[in-house]
């Protein structure tokens, strides 16, 4: 199944609909972290990630991508395209690699805030956020990288708007943010363009087959690198 048939098997404006969607696609045992609002768990609305823990905890890399889109969006890009890469990564990862589906990136990190709070944390991260338009790979890194290596064909950029990266360096877990685009000068007009219900967030045609493929490939490699 080709990346963006996956994308259109998991669409859906429904929240739950969405979640049972993804959750129809895995093929491993997982795990659903519900977080309601109250004193012990601080959450404007119910929240639930999917985390498909790795097998050994100690030392582990974690990949999230959210699951959760903008009201006013379908999500094709924000973010269907980072969960379909944790969907096809899910078997080929190793051991020490736990993929987490984040709810409430969109309102500010809660998920992943809450997914830190109640589980083991990672040695270091990698974030998958709006990859599929474009024909090069950005990265920005938070804190230092020293488990898995960044590869030489990624372009760095700085200051990148809000992500669940912004949540990770917080807690303290050095983490990598990849996303895709054509130019560095033009990268944050493009990713705003394609979000949020502006005017290329729902064009499925702009979805590209090629850099989502490149993106996988990439952390097939990164990850294999840091097998223990």
């Amino acid at each position: 199944m080709t990346n963006k048939e996956l994308i259109l098997r998991i669409t859906d404006r429904n929240k739950q609909k969405r979640i049972d969607k993804i959750l129809g696609l895995i093929t491993r045992n997982y795990e659903l972290q519900v977080a309601k609002p109250s004193a012990l768990s601080p959450t404007s609305v119910e929240l639930t990630n999917i985390i498909i823990p790795s097998k050994k905890q100690e030392n582990k890399i974690s990949i999230f991508a959210h699951h959760d889109v903008h009201p006013k969006s379908l999500g094709y890009n924000d973010n269907s395209t980072g969960v379909v890469t944790l969907l096809k990564l899910q078997e080929v990862v190793p051991d020490n690699v736990e993929l987490v589906f984040t709810d409430g990136e969109e309102l500010g990190g809660q998920g992943c805030r809450y997914y830190l709070r109640n589980c083991t944390r990672p040695k270091e991260a990698i974030n998958v956020d709006v990859v599929g338009l474009g024909s090069n790979i950005f990265y920005e890194a938070y804190g230092s990288i020293e488990t898995f290596p960044i590869p030489g064909s990624f372009e760095l950029y700085k200051d990148i708007p809000f992500s669940d990266s912004h949540i990770l360096r917080n807690y303290r877990i050095p983490n990598i943010l990849i996303l895709t685009g054509n130019r560095k000068e033009t990268l944050i007009r493009n990713i705003f363009e394609a979000q949020h219900g502006e005017r290329n967030d729902d064009n499925f045609e702009l979805i590209s087959e090629d850099i989502m493929n490149r993106v996988f490939d990439s952390i097939v490699h990164m990850v294999r690198g840091c097998a223990e």
